[in-house]
């Protein structure tokens, strides 16, 4: 019975162990995230874009309304070399993924091929193998909004994100995960604004661990069985992490998989909204 306790004792402690350097991968993850707030800059020069943009093309219209030919050839160029900008604008942002993506399959890879295959034995019939990363998803945190506060100054642009759910009311930020489109013609361009925490009252929110169920994938980087892998849409702000510990439980080479899981953070903005 003593050596029957000590085997179920052995077995929770590695599952404890395993959880823990699951949590810690996770939270090393999100760091590469946001931890020189990526994301929280990304999305405010997408805001200040997407307002150049709605601002050049209200300049048009009253333009072509002045009869000054010169003033609606100016406000012309504005309005091209705005939307052109926003066109850079998407596409830095899109690099900014793929170095996201990047760099967390570089990290993940490295702490898979740097597994101690011999494991370690704690007693004669019981034999511990490292942390094997099986899975790993980058996603966001179900209710989330973004880190920026929209432009009560622009009135019918205001007006406009609020009838199009673009913004929540009782803090004036915008949602996140969306593309805040604009109204036609320049609906064709896209603005996408990624969840983040915002700043509040000069506190950053740190990385931290979340529930399992508060976690909404978005792609998937790594899968120990596939070397395929996806890239998302939006700016990723958390991680899950999934994996198990192996154990040897006889001299027969019986074995029993841990699993182990977690979701973590990324920071949050470092400038207030």
């Amino acid at each position: 019975m003593l050596v029957v306790g000590f085997g179920f004792y052995l077995i929770l402690s590695d599952q404890k162990r395993g959880q823990a350097q699951c949590e810690e991968i996770g939270i090393n993850l999100v760091k590469l995230l946001n931890g020189q707030d990526q994301i929280g800059q990304m999305n405010t020069i997408v805001e200040h874009s997407r307002e150049l943009v709605y601002l050049s093309r209200q300049a048009v219209l009253a333009a072509s309304g002045s009869n000054v030919p010169a003033y609606a050839t100016l406000a012309d160029n504005l309005l091209t070399e705005a939307t052109d900008s926003s066109l850079l604008v998407e596409k830095e942002r899109r690099n900014q993924i793929d170095i996201a993506v990047a760099n967390c399959r570089d990290n993940v890879t490295t702490l898979y091929k740097a597994k101690d295959q011999s494991g370690y034995r704690i007693l004669p019939w019981f034999f511990e193998d490292q942390l094997s990363i099986q899975q790993v998803q980058l996603g966001s945190i179900n209710g989330n909004i973004s880190n920026i506060g929209g432009s009560p100054a622009i009135k019918d642009l205001h007006k406009f994100d609020l009838e199009h759910h673009y913004l929540e009311t009782a803090g004036n930020l915008y949602y996140g995960n969306i593309d805040a489109k604009l109204p036609e013609p320049d609906a064709k361009l896209h603005f996408y604004l990624s969840a983040l925490p915002a700043r509040v009252e000069n506190t950053t929110s740190p990385a931290r661990l979340a529930n399992l169920e508060a976690f909404t994938p978005t792609a998937l980087i790594f899968d120990d069985a596939s070397p395929d892998f996806s890239k998302p849409i939006q700016l990723p702000e958390a991680v899950q992490v999934t994996g198990s510990m192996h154990i040897v439980t006889d001299n027969k080479g019986s074995k029993l998989d841990i699993p182990a899981s977690s979701v973590a953070t990324a920071p949050g903005a470092s400038d207030s909204p």
